[in-house]
């Protein structure tokens, strides 16, 4: 999104929320969220497509060719917090790590009024950010993606989108969500998911969507949505086209595109360590300390499956945590269905960190913006590596980029990719079995060799 194209959608939002607009789509949204229509069941994609529609059309009315931007949170997932999304040029920054609601300080809603239900006062828009909750990875997209029945990926879908809730926390885990901007980006997001879900299945929609908790009537293509005045019907929502927008692909870095089509492939990768470092023998720091070594994973457990907190580990996806049984209560989310899905999930992760020569777009190491932004707080970084750790020490002479680079630096010159004849089962095969045919969201590339076309050679 260019600064032109930000700028316009802030403008008009801010203009429909002068004009009343904006806090009556969330007074919407909370009336029928409070009824359970529009939350766990498979309304929930229809209904919420139909809802940011009507936001964007009210934006056109100032600006003609406004369009909603989408947050592809599972990019940023391993650091929710260093996202340039939630940072002074977008949304606002992250001021507080799950322990105090907190206000934005800065970005383009710092002075963004919010008046709650039932109040006749204002107050300011609410964040409680909370980095040991964490979201979805690119490799679990990636699955939801693949899944072919509807009413297996429809409930999927929903449930990964609840952690982004609860993550950004504040007013974003209330049925008053569209308080806080970032609901429309997030709801953007999952729409768009849906929309490349619609691209490969759409001979699998099912003309009754069933009913919700509530034991209501089952919901059928031509059903009416609620409000009626929208004059929208589910059948309505199946072609964004219909609601006169569509979808730009995200932008791909280049280092993310080789083995994108999974092409065959003559050699595995398989990631060493140098044997001296192995043996013991460390890379002196200029102050005389370690700079670079190597020791024994201190905790297998923990290095399969980083805790969510874990800001250290550079190729890890990190666990994430149970929702909050408050936030299930409120949603009428079975815990036990919730507690399942995380576990499920956590073990996915698990088996993609167990995956020998991967490592995930969302992993720090490929998240340099990222990665910039989590040095200042640490003294060292490491890699796992088996049942070896290779330590590489922050140079605190160097901030932001340069670190990062300083770091890569050091990775390279300690970590070789030995390329060995082909095995019958290779990692290409491992990451396929799990997550399914990889898309946009998950691209095998090779970490350690500047040139993705060194995959191609044989010995």
């Amino acid at each position: 999104m260019d600064p032109q194209e930000w700028a316009d959608f802030t403008v008009a939002l801010w203009a429909v929320r002068a004009a009343g607009g904006y806090d009556a789509l969330t007074q919407i949204h909370n009336q029928w969220a409070v009824d359970g229509r529009i939350h766990n069941n498979n309304f929930f994609a229809a209904w919420h497509r139909g809802f940011t529609a009507a936001l964007e059309h009210q934006l056109r009315r100032y600006v003609p060719k406004c369009a909603i931007p989408y947050w592809a949170w599972a990019v940023d997932s391993q650091s929710l917090r260093s996202s340039v999304v939630l940072s002074a040029r977008y949304y606002g920054s992250v001021v507080s790590n799950g322990r105090s609601i907190s206000c934005p300080t800065d970005g383009a809603f710092v002075s963004w009024p919010i008046r709650p239900s039932g109040s006749s006062s204002s107050r300011c828009l609410r964040r409680q950010y909370s980095q040991s909750q964490g979201v979805a990875p690119t490799e679990e997209i990636n699955r939801i993606l693949n899944i072919g029945s509807w009413t297996s990926f429809a409930p999927a879908l929903e449930m990964a989108h609840n952690f982004l809730h609860v993550a950004v926390g504040g007013d974003m885990t209330s049925f008053e969500s569209p308080h806080d901007p970032t609901f429309w980006a997030h709801h953007g997001f999952i729409d768009y998911l849906w929309y490349l879900w619609q691209k490969k299945n759409s001979e699998t929609m099912t003309n009754v969507l069933y009913s919700n908790n509530n034991s209501q009537a089952p919901r059928t293509l031509d059903t009416v949505m609620q409000p009626t005045s929208w004059g929208l019907t589910i059948r309505d929502t199946l072609d964004v086209e219909n609601l006169c927008f569509t979808y730009a692909d995200p932008i791909i870095r280049k280092d993310f595109i080789d083995g994108l089509n999974l092409r065959k492939r003559s050699v595995d990768p398989s990631i060493v360590l140098d044997p001296q470092l192995e043996a013991g023998v460390s890379i002196a720091a200029e102050d005389g300390g370690k700079d670079v070594y190597v020791e024994d994973v201190p905790d297998k457990d923990e290095a399969e499956l980083p805790k969510a907190d874990n800001y250290q580990d550079l190729t890890g996806l990190r666990s994430l945590s149970y929702l909050p049984d408050a936030f299930l209560k409120m949603r009428r989310i079975s815990k036990a269905k919730a507690t399942k899905y995380t576990d499920d999930l956590n073990s996915l992760i698990r088996t993609v960190n167990l995956i020998p020569g991967y490592i995930s777009p969302s992993s720090l190491w490929y998240r340099e913006e990222l990665f910039a932004e989590a040095i200042s707080e640490h003294d060292h970084f490491y890699i796992n590596i088996g049942s070896k750790r290779l330590v590489i020490n922050v140079n605190k002479n160097l901030s932001g980029y340069d670190a990062v680079k300083d770091i890569k630096a050091k990775c390279h010159a300690a970590l070789k990719v030995n390329h060995i004849s082909a095995p019958s089962h290779s990692y290409h095969d491992q990451l396929k079995e799990t997550i399914g045919e990889p898309t946009n969201f998950c691209r095998l590339v090779d970490p350690f060799q500047p040139n993705p076309a060194d995959y191609d050679k044989t010995d």
